[in-house]
C-alpha cells in the first residue's frame, strides 16, 4: 500500500478526484500519493475548450496519466487525453472495487472494535503482499472461505466478520469460465504491448456485462477467466476473447497460443 509520502510515476496512470477547476486547469487529489495532479487545459481531450469548467466538475473522478513530477513543488502534471478509453474505463473499475474493498474493511474494524485507519494498513498490506490487491483477497475469499485471509496472518474471529461483510456488500457474477493462453511479444516494450491488449479485451467483456480477470500463472502463460451471469454468457465471451487476444498479440509481433483450462 502506498504512504502519504509516495509520488506517481511518470507515464502511471492514476484516478483522482477534481478537488479546485479554474478557467486553465484543475486540481486533483490522488488517493495514496503525496502531493497534488494539476491538469492543464492543453491536456483535456478535444478542441476549442475555453474554459476546464466545460469538461470538469469539482468532486468527479477520473483517470489520468502522469507527464512530471515536481517532489519539490508537491505537485505532478498530468494529461486526460493521453488515456485511452479502455484503459480509464479499466482503472475506474479498479479504483472502484478498491474503495469498497476498503470500505468494507474499515465496518469490520469498526465492529470488532479496532482503530479504523491501523486496521485497513495492517490488513490492506497484509493481502497486497499476498495477493497484490485487497479487492483481490475479498474476491477470493467469498469464492472459498475465511482461510483465504487467515492465510496471511488475519486471526479467524475478524476473518469471519470481513468475510459477512464483504459477501453481504459484494455482489459476484458467480459463472466462470476459464483458458489458459501462452503469450510473449519478445520487443523492448513486448510487456507493455501484452498489457494494453489484456486492457482493451477487459474493456470489451464489460461492456457485454462481464467481469473479466487476466492473471500470469508463471510468464508467458496467463489464466484468463470470465464470470457472468450464465454459463452461455460467459463461455461465448471468452470463445471470441481468446481469438482476439492471440490475433493481436501476433499482429503486434508475438506468439501466442490457446493452452485449454
Amino acid at each position: 500500500m502506498s504512504g502519504a509520502t509516495d509520488y506517481p510515476e511518470v507515464n502511471e496512470v492514476v484516478v483522482g478526484k477534481v478537488k479546485a477547476v479554474t478557467d486553465y486547469g484543475a486540481m486533483l487529489e490522488v488517493p495514496g500519493y503525496a502531493g497534488n495532479g494539476f491538469l492543464h487545459i492543453s491536456e483535456l481531450p478535444g478542441r476549442n475548450i475555453r474554459t476546464v469548467s466545460e469538461k470538469l466538475k469539482v468532486g468527479q473522478t477520473i483517470a489520468v496519466k502522469v507527464i512530471s513530477v515536481s517532489k519539490s513543488s508537491g505537485q505532478y502534471n498530468v494529461s486526460l487525453k493521453r488515456v485511452g478509453d479502455d484503459e480509464a474505463r479499466v482503472k475506474l473499475r479498479e479504483w472502484k472495487e478498491s474503495e469498497r474493498a476498503q470500505e468494507i474493511v474499515i465496518e469490520a474494524a469498526k465492529r470488532i472494535g479496532a482503530d479504523p485507519d491501523q486496521f485497513l494498513s495492517d490488513v490492506e498490506g497484509k493481502a497486497e503482499r499476498r495477493y497484490g490487491t485487497l479487492s483481490e483477497a475479498l474476491r477470493r475469499a467469498i469464492e472459498n472461505d475465511e482461510t483465504v485471509l487467515t492465510k496471511i496472518g488475519i486471526p479467524k474471529e475478524q476473518a469471519d466478520i470481513i468475510c459477512e461483510i464483504a459477501r453481504a456488500k459484494i455482489r459476484r457474477k458467480n459463472v466462470v469460465a476459464s483458458e489458459v493462453v501462452e503469450a510473449t511479444i519478445l520487443a523492448p516494450d513486448g510487456a507493455n504491448r501484452l498489457r494494453e491488449i489484456f486492457l482493451k479485451e477487459i474493456a470489451s467483456a464489460s461492456r457485454k456485462h462481464a467481469d473479466v480477470t487476466i492473471t500470469t500463472i508463471g510468464s508467458p502463460r496467463y489464466m484468463v477467466q470470465v464470470r457472468a451471469k450464465t454459463a452461455k454468457l460467459a463461455q461465448s465471451v471468452l470463445d471470441k476473447m481468446v481469438p482476439s487476444i492471440i490475433a493481436a498479440v501476433k499482429k503486434s509481433g508475438g506468439t501466442a497460443t490457446a493452452k485449454g483450462r
